[in-house]
């Protein structure tokens, strides 16, 4: 069905079902789990259209990240760098076989290209770093509408020259696309490897990603930013039909380690 309300951008509205059940997924080695029980819901929670300004806050709490206040650095990724994302997949306690595999294949890829494999310029298969925002109670989640995938997803991308590990890169993808300027990343572990393959236009080959959990106030002032034509709360339990694929495995994934966590 239609969801009762659409995303605006301007005066061009997205549409998108709603799908109650989470779909198959068919994904190269995602590591899926059941979904949780969250409460249920149609159509998103509400809609932020495309622009809006957010205002300044109050400096953030300790084991808050807070916007940066400066562009990024453009000088060539490090060694150090290199050193903390292999610390970072090395230390990390995968869930299940199937997550294993995965980060033993990341550690190979890492090793075998080095830098290469962090950057979007370097390796055509790279790493990336996504982070799942939920609500403070963890019914809800933060999805951007993609412009050039034209797909709901979560919030996530390149590292850059900036990151010092897989953690900062997660966290900084989190503030500039909801525009939030307080993201509690949860735990400084991963909760998930997601390896998929890129075809139909995209100048990436293949994308090693690497998933952390955020959550952001549900009362916080968010904006899209200029990859995303909408962002939205939506219901864990009804997410878009037009998602991107294996989405609700990750976002049931993420509300586990979530309650882990906090519990």
């Amino acid at each position: 069905m239609w969801a009762s309300r659409d995303p605006v951008v301007g005066a061009t509205r997205v549409k998108h079902s709603v799908n109650r059940a989470e779909p198959p997924v068919e994904r190269l080695a995602s590591g899926c789990g059941a979904a949780g029980e969250p409460p249920s819901g149609g159509g998103p929670c509400s809609v932020v259209p495309y622009g809006r300004r957010v205002p300044r806050q109050p400096d953030p709490a300790p084991h808050e990240t807070s916007a940066p206040t400066s562009e990024p650095s453009t000088a060539p990724r490090t060694e150090d760098a290199l050193d903390q994302v292999r610390s970072e997949l090395a230390r990390w306690t995968a869930p299940d076989e199937r997550q294993e595999r995965l980060r033993a294949d990341y550690l190979a890829h890492v090793h075998a290209h080095g830098t290469a494999a962090l950057t979007k310029g370097g390796h055509p298969a790279h790493l990336t770093a996504s982070c799942v925002v939920l609500s403070e109670d963890l019914a809800e989640t933060l999805l951007c509408f993609h412009r050039k995938g034209r797909f709901w997803v979560q919030l996530g991308g390149h590292l850059e020259a900036s990151d010092g590990s897989l953690l900062d890169a997660a966290g900084r993808e989190a503030r500039e696309e909801s525009g939030a300027t307080t993201v509690q990343i949860l735990g400084e572990a991963p909760f998930d490897l997601d390896r998929h393959a890129l075809s139909g236009g995209w100048t990436c080959a293949e994308h090693l990603d690497v998933g952390f959990v955020a959550v952001v106030p549900r009362s916080a002032a968010v904006a899209a930013s200029d990859e995303s034509e909408a962002l939205a709360w939506w219901p864990v339990s009804a997410l878009p039909a037009d998602s991107v694929s294996g989405l609700a495995d990750r976002v049931s994934r993420a509300r586990r380690h979530a309650a882990r966590v906090t519990g």
